[in-house]
């Protein structure tokens, strides 16, 4: 099988499937009661399985890592081949990537606003960090819109410096992503004039910042760069060698092996191995498999074309919700239907934030309604 059968069509539905996932796992935080408080409230039996079931939905910042895996599958794949990666210029790539992410980040830094404004006229005990729960009270209290918050979101480094942009937690990753394509033109650099040193030792000097007691933001970012450059890896192998014909099944034992280190790890740099190790499984395996589902893998592909917009602008959404459920109610119901409910209204806010905005910054790839390469 050669490097064009790759199914980028997968890939995006890979892409929605992430986004949806991290959706329902803050809905299930904010929306409902948590399992302590389902199990001491009567319930019915059948409720049983969805309720240990949901536990699934715990590992958004798992998500995040494969989404660092794709994004550095698709900007390397662009510029993999060495005859493009000559030709390659630092100013167009920056250009392109300002055109195709900075309208939709600041159109979610605006819905930000305007929900949080909403929220803290009408209901304001979340984002006052005064609704009894722990966990939550202790996310919503580094929220705001101090200096040390709007300062670095508006240059593209949201929560860089410790503080989120109002409600929206999630930002976060952009911020490693801003980095790590500020980065690309100067390792593409030592790409063309060494592999060893682009994908042995720049990792390995990466992955041990992860021994270091030292946690700040650039320390952070380069700590996990070696999940993005592994993207990068799998496009250059997949151009150059082709897919392999069982790849499929390898990239299922390398999502299970790494699945299964991460939660037996508890040690910082074996996780962020074991997030590589799974991640560039996960991205490998949807990227070769060929068979394709009529109904949920087209549906979830479409969702995948909208999934940037969808992970950046639901989280200010869920938290008016979950505002005013905890405002009016005293507190999340022990029932998930609520959790449920708002999923669907964060992905449908998300799929309509698409449509007002990035869908006027595509690039070729996605102007029309399939995600065909």
């Amino acid at each position: 099988m050669s490097a064009r059968r790759i199914n980028f069509g997968n890939l995006d539905a890979l892409r929605g499937l992430l986004a949806v996932y991290v959706v329902i796992g803050h809905c299930r935080w904010l929306l409902w009661g948590g399992h302590a408080a389902w199990l001491a409230a009567p319930h019915a039996a059948w409720e049983t399985v969805p309720a240990y079931g949901s536990a699934v939905f715990r590992y958004g910042r798992e998500a995040v890592m494969v989404f660092f895996v794709l994004s550095g599958f698709f900007i390397h794949f662009r510029w993999a081949e060495p005859a493009t990666r000559e030709r390659f210029q630092a100013a167009p790539f920056y250009r392109r990537r300002w055109h195709r992410l900075a309208a939709p980040y600041f159109f979610a830094l605006a819905i930000t606003v305007i929900c949080d404004l909403i929220g803290r006229a009408w209901w304001p005990t979340l984002y006052e960090a005064r609704t009894g729960d722990s966990i939550v009270d202790t996310t919503f209290v580094v929220g705001g819109y101090s200096q040390a918050s709007v300062v670095p979101a508006v240059m593209l480094l949201p929560s860089s410096l410790g503080r989120d942009f109002g409600s929206n937690g999630p930002l976060w990753s952009i911020a490693f992503e801003a980095v790590y394509y500020a980065l690309y033109p100067l390792w593409l650099r030592v790409r063309r004039r060494s592999w060893v040193a682009a994908f042995v030792a720049i990792p390995a000097m990466c992955l041990m910042l992860a021994l270091g007691p030292v946690r700040i933001f650039p320390v952070a970012v380069l700590m996990y760069y070696p999940i993005w450059l592994a993207g990068a890896l799998l496009a250059e192998r997949m151009i150059t060698v082709g897919v392999p014909r069982r790849a499929v099944a390898i990239g299922a034992a390398m999502f299970g092996a790494g699945a299964a280190l991460y939660l037996l790890g508890d040690v910082l740099l074996v996780r962020v191995i074991a997030s590589l190790v799974f991640g560039t499984g996960l991205v490998l395996a949807f990227g070769a498999l060929q068979t394709r589902d009529p109904v949920l893998l087209p549906m979830f592909e479409r969702l995948g074309v909208r999934s940037y917009t969808i992970y950046i602008v639901h989280f200010p959404f869920l938290a008016l919700l979950s505002a005013s459920v905890f405002e009016t109610a005293g507190g999340r119901p022990t029932h998930g239907w609520l959790a449920l409910a708002g999923a669907v209204v964060c992905v449908g806010a998300g799929w309509l934030c698409f449509e007002l905005c990035e869908r006027r910054f595509l690039h070729s790839r996605y102007r029309d309604e399939s995600a065909a390469p």
